[in-house]
This record gives C-alpha cells, structure tokens and sequence, in this order.
C-alpha cells in the first residue's frame, strides 16, 4: 500500500487530486494537507508516505523553501512538486533543489496519474517532454569541434557507464536500467553512483537538471 501526502491550500485541487489517485491506483492511500505547517505535522508524526505532492505556494511556504526544509529534515522521502507555475526555468529550479518529479496542474488526469505511478516506482518525472526529448546523447563531435566541459565527462565514462547515463537522463530507475542493459541491478547501482560523482551531483535530479540546462 502506497501512502502519498497531497499538500495544496486550493480545496478544489486538493480533494480533486486525492479523489483521482485513490479511484485509479488500488494500492493507494491519499493524505491531505490544505498548508505546510499541517503537512509537517503529518510527517512528525507519521508514518512517512512514499510520496509527497507540494504545491510551491501555499501558507507556510513560498517558492522552494517548503522543498529545501523537507529535504532537509526528512531526505528520505521523495518530494515531487505540483504546481501551475510549470515553465522550464521553475522546473529546472524544482530538480536542482531536489526534488524528483514536477507535475503541471494543467495535466490531464491519464497523465497525472502516470506521472504518479512513475515517481511511486523510482523514476523522475517532469511534465515538459522536451526534458526527455532533448536529453543529450553520448556526444560524437567532429575532431577540430570545441568540447564543453559536459561533454569531455561523458567521454571520460565507460561505454557502459555512458548507457546506464542516457537512461537516467530519460528517467529509469534502477530496476528498469538493469532491464534495459540485461545485468544485475546492483551493477547498475554501482555504475549510477561513478556517474553521479563524476558529475558533481548527489541526486539523479540534479543530474538531469544539470543536462536540461544545456539546451537552454
């Protein structure tokens, strides 16, 4: 059973949301919190859910401090953020703070409970398909071509080190790497931190983030 905290100060959204979630995933139990303050209560006192949806503004929070205090007090619970405001540069900035999914409230219902079903299972989700679409490949420049400094540590991965990357860029999990590249998911695991450490970052998010704002 997953148990997912919707925290929304707009009534209408926030029931609207559970209402959909507990309809179309059987395993799923919704907790509903109308500001940041009743959602840290929730979370003090528990248990922790599997997912939180936060809205960026709402009492108790503005922008992405309601993010960074969560992040800091429970990092172990993934935080994707629901949100109107779903413009790239607000998206990039949710990533790099960390957290995993942004979710337009603009979405379609088929669409916001797949993203949800995606985050629930381990995978980034971010609701412009130009992130995935334009997610860089390994680059192959011509010899004399000037090399960002991106690009001269993709080279520097391994051939399989570069794969297990073009994957994360469009958002697997682990289990679903391991699949694609017929191993063990703990191999995948170790080739997921070599990567993350020779980018600098610490989250997969991060890392996304990190080529997304390359094709700004």
């Amino acid at each position: 059973m997953y148990l997912i905290d919707i925290a929304d100060d707009h009534p209408l959204v926030r029931e609207a949301i559970g209402q959909l979630l507990q309809q179309q995933l059987n395993n799923c139990q919704v907790r509903l919190s109308v500001d940041f303050p009743s959602l840290w209560q929730q979370l003090a006192e528990g248990p922790e859910p599997d997912l939180i949806l936060l809205d960026l503004q709402m009492p108790g929070c503005q922008g992405f401090d309601g993010l960074q205090r969560l992040q800091a007090a429970f990092p172990q619970v993934p935080v994707a953020i629901l949100s109107a405001n779903d413009d790239k540069p607000t998206m990039l900035a949710a990533m790099t703070h960390g957290a995993i999914g942004f979710i337009s409230k603009a979405s379609e219902r088929t669409q916001l409970v797949q993203a949800v079903q995606q985050l629930l299972q381990g995978e980034v989700y971010l609701s412009a398909a130009q992130f995935r679409s334009d997610s860089p490949k390994t680059p192959t420049p011509p010899l004399l071509e000037t090399v960002s400094p991106l690009e001269w540590k993709v080279r520097a991965l391994t051939t399989q080190q570069q794969r297990v990357l073009q994957w994360l860029l469009k958002g697997l999990s682990n289990k679903a790497i391991a699949r694609e590249l017929h191993c063990a998911e703990t191999t995948v695991k170790s080739h997921v931190s070599v990567v993350l450490e020779k980018f600098a970052v610490k989250r997969r998010a991060e890392l996304l983030a990190l080529f997304a704002s390359t094709t700004d």
